[in-house]
């Protein structure tokens, strides 16, 4: 996408329209320029706001309002280095940034105060999922899983000297 245009073009395209002769539409003087006609009107009508003939918002105004505002992306300027996104990034390293690991961290960010919508912001995560994998009740193959992952865990734990065949047998003998 290109970028805007100079300043200096956009008032030399407004002073051109706007001392027009009266059988000249705007939109030949926006194909004259290589503009489109509905990009002319934008620019006459802030020049409008600009000059004080219409009611509305100027520049400088919009300006001042963003600058007030949350500042540049999602971020407001307070939460930017606020010490709550220092600690979600914090333990972010610590963990795996697959959604399965995240969505737990999530939650225990939310135990600790922390709330739910700045810490998704935070980890750039969208909310709905976790919403929903929060809601979501244990699926009997995750529970299967965690008991076997359980049973290796406490196997291996017993003797540690042993391998993985082993601890593939006594999974086999423990059913």
């Amino acid at each position: 996408m290109p970028g805007p245009y100079p300043r200096e073009f956009r008032e030399d395209v407004v002073a051109v329209a706007r001392s027009r002769e009266s059988g000249v539409a705007i939109k030949q003087i926006a194909t004259d320029f290589g503009i489109s006609e509905a990009t002319l009107q934008n620019w006459l009508r802030q020049a409008d706001f600009e000059d004080g003939n219409r009611p509305g918002q100027t520049a400088g105004d919009a300006a001042e309002a963003r600058s007030r505002r949350s500042g540049s992306g999602c971020w407001s300027r307070r939460t930017r280095s606020s010490p709550v996104r220092r600690r979600i990034c914090r333990r972010r390293t610590c963990t795996l940034v697959a959604p399965k690991m995240t969505n737990p961290l999530v939650a225990e960010l939310a135990e600790a105060g922390i709330p739910v919508t700045v810490s998704c912001r935070v980890l750039k995560l969208a909310r709905q999922p976790y919403c929903r994998w929060r809601n979501a009740a244990v699926r009997d193959a995750d529970v299967l899983r965690a008991y076997r992952i359980n049973a290796l865990h406490d196997a291996h734990h017993d003797d540690p000297t042993f391998g993985y065949r082993y601890l593939a047998d006594e999974a086999r003998r423990a059913g």
